[in-house]
């Protein structure tokens, strides 16, 4: 009970007795009225009436005075309260006052505020982030932040806020919650907040505060939100600008550079860093007439205080020049049109300068032509004639390989011709006094003659073929030693009447490949018969096979002249022969040609080098397939039909 109250109640008290004595003297005095001053009874009565009154007197002031030091004590008490309650009394009233101040500061604020509790429930809102959210006041209390802005995932799940799963990652949850688990203040983040606003979907970004405060020893987030989406909107507006003239910038052919009012370069465009030849960071801020325009043409220096770019931003005029030269961080220097433009700020004063150059070396160089018309049509004639001279000698050895080819060709093609005719004129006259076997002889002669020309007539429809692209390779797996043992064997009975001896080495390793039989025999006939051709009498031809970096190597050597080194490679020319053939050992010069076609066809190489030794080695190399284990198998076991491969090259 308030001393307040306890003061009230002894008043009532003490008004209450004093009616009552006051009622019991009324009593008595009526009394003594009535019965007169004769009546006996009446006296008696009045006595009785006197001692009641007495005694009701005496009860009054002893009430009275108990009320009166109960009262006293009271007031005493009152004036006696403690210094720090008068305070705590007076500090309550102004701490209300202050709250009223506060609150008044807090619906005043421009940007919308939250006050949420530890639940994470919005229990005070003022009167901007009412009309931000555009709801009731009274709908947006008790509840989560999302519910109360009308997120747009606060409908994702009938709980509301906090229970979207897209929830865990927004930004302003995760700011309340790390506000509330750590009591740390987090300023200045930027959030994009999807929300619904009269039914329709808005994006809007917001500068979000977070401030812990204590309110009844309790944790609380004050939450601060500024719509700064006109900003945003601004900053993308201004981003693609300036994207779009970044892209001009770029795309243009000419170089185009910025300066400030120092001289120094604020931008470079691709164009002008390629053309002075440095990267574009490297001249951002630097000084670009000490870089690129320091000297004039003819190599004396070139004052800043006399170049027409500086004076741009010190007059304000445009300058355009065509005679002068940029020089290169490589110290070499090109001709230039330039225009300096400048350039002025906000305030209409003169910021710098924007130089647009263009390369103007073909042009001087179009000029110097007409200056020099003469000396340079010499020099053309000249030019020419050398190129016609080249053409002229190219034309010559043409035809000059065209007239020995043509030669051989007459050669070859004359020698079996000659021989068949010969001989069948030798059977037309003497068949009738010749011996049977003298014509049997003419007939062998004129055999062997038809398939040497055959021969020829083969390696030119072979070569036209390979050139045609006509030629078709069957693929089948091979063992390699029994393709050459057969080809060997062929020439073991010109090689018995030269003296020549075959020798092998290798050819137990059992190596086979998947290749066409036929060509790579065709290959292996044409380089022994070089080999026999250019082999003394009484020499050793070596075949010899290998494996080696997954390739089958065979490698056919002699004991000849050799091959001139400048020779090695066009031997495989058409048309072509070593310079030692054409010292008598004949051929078309079409052998090895067609025996590069074919190797090449199987994914090989050939080539040709000299023995240390003496004599020429052939080399050729074909891909392999998985090696034979066992004792080489005859050809035709080797393949099946499901070993063929038909190839057109």
């Amino acid at each position: 009970m308030s001393p307040r109250t306890r003061t009230n109640i002894l008043l009532g008290a003490l008004v209450s007795l004093t009616l009552l004595l006051g009622a019991g003297f009324h009593w008595q005095a009526s009394a003594l009225i009535l019965s007169g001053p004769d009546d006996a009874g009446g006296a008696a009565h009045a006595a009785t009436s006197w001692a009641i009154v007495g005694v009701l007197a005496l009860l009054a002031l002893t009430l009275i005075g108990g009320l009166y030091v109960l009262f006293a004590r009271l007031i005493v008490r009152s004036m006696a309260l403690p210094a720090t309650s008068q305070a705590q009394l007076g500090a309550d009233g102004k701490q209300e006052t202050e709250l009223a101040h506060l609150q008044r500061i807090f619906d005043a604020a421009p940007y919308a505020m939250l006050l949420v509790d530890g639940q994470g429930e919005v229990k005070q809102v003022n009167d901007f982030g009412v009309k931000f959210a555009g709801a009731d006041r009274l709908d947006m209390l008790d509840t989560a932040p999302g519910n109360a802005l009308s997120c747009i995932h606060s409908g994702d799940d009938p709980k509301g806020c906090g229970h979207s799963p897209t929830c865990p990652t927004c930004p302003i949850r995760q700011t309340i919650v790390s506000v509330l688990t750590s009591g740390n203040a987090i300023h200045g983040t930027e959030v994009r907040l999807e929300r619904f606003v009269d039914g329709k979907q808005v994006s809007l970004w917001l500068k979000v505060n977070a401030n812990a405060v204590l309110i009844d020893g309790q944790r609380h987030v004050v939450l601060t939100m500024d719509d700064i989406s006109d900003r945003k909107n601004a900053e993308e507006e201004l981003r693609t600008i300036e994207t779009r003239q970044r892209l001009i910038l770029q795309a243009a052919g000419e170089g185009i550079y910025g300066l400030d009012t120092h001289g120094n370069t604020t931008f470079v465009n691709p164009a002008a860093a390629r053309l002075l030849g440095w990267d574009a960071k490297e001249l951002i801020g630097q000084p670009q007439h000490s870089i690129s325009h320091h000297t004039r043409p003819d190599g004396t220096a070139y004052p800043r205080e006399t170049c027409p770019i500086y004076a741009a931003f010190k007059d304000g005029d445009v300058h355009k020049v065509d005679n002068e030269v940029f020089w290169r961080q490589d110290g070499t220097s090109f001709p230039v049109q330039y225009t300096s433009t400048p350039i002025c700020d906000e305030r209409d004063q003169l910021a710098g300068a924007v130089v647009i150059f263009q390369d103007i070396t073909e042009r001087k160089q179009a000029e110097d032509t007409i200056r020099r018309h003469n000396e340079i049509l010499e020099a053309t004639v000249n030019e020419r004639t050398v190129e016609l001279q080249h053409a002229k000698e190219v034309a010559e050895t043409a035809s000059l390989a065209k007239s020995r080819f043509l030669a051989n060709m007459s050669h070859e093609l004359r020698t079996p011709l000659h021989a068949i005719l010969s001989f069948a004129d030798f059977g037309v006259k003497r068949h009738a006094t010749a011996k049977l076997e003298k014509l049997c002889e003419y007939f062998l002669e004129i055999r062997q003659s038809g398939e040497t020309l055959l021969a020829l007539l083969n390696d030119l429809l072979d070569i036209a073929k390979l050139e045609s692209g006509k030629t078709t390779l069957v693929f089948r797996l091979n063992d390699l030693a029994d393709l050459i043992t057969s080809v060997t064997e062929e020439f073991r009975a010109m090689a018995s009447q030269r003296r020549v001896s075959i020798e092998h080495r290798g050819l137990e390793l059992g190596i086979a490949a998947r290749l066409d039989g036929t060509k790579i025999r065709q290959v292996l006939r044409n380089l022994l018969s070089n080999a026999m051709k250019f082999s003394p009498n009484g020499g050793t031809i070596e075949v010899a096979l290998s494996h080696r970096n997954g390739a089958a190597t065979i490698t056919v050597r002699d004991q000849g002249p050799g091959i001139p080194e400048d020779e090695l490679e066009t031997v495989f020319d058409k048309f072509v022969q070593s310079s030692k053939t054409r010292s008598g050992s004949g051929g078309t010069g079409l052998g090895l040609a067609i025996c590069r076609e074919i190797v090449t066809a199987h994914k090989g190489r050939i080539w040709a080098e000299n023995d240390p030794g003496g004599g020429a080695v052939f080399v050729c190399e074909i891909p392999v397939s998985t090696p034979i284990e066992t004792t080489p198998t005859p050809i035709p076991a080797l393949a099946s039909v499901a070993d063929e491969a038909e190839y057109q090259i």
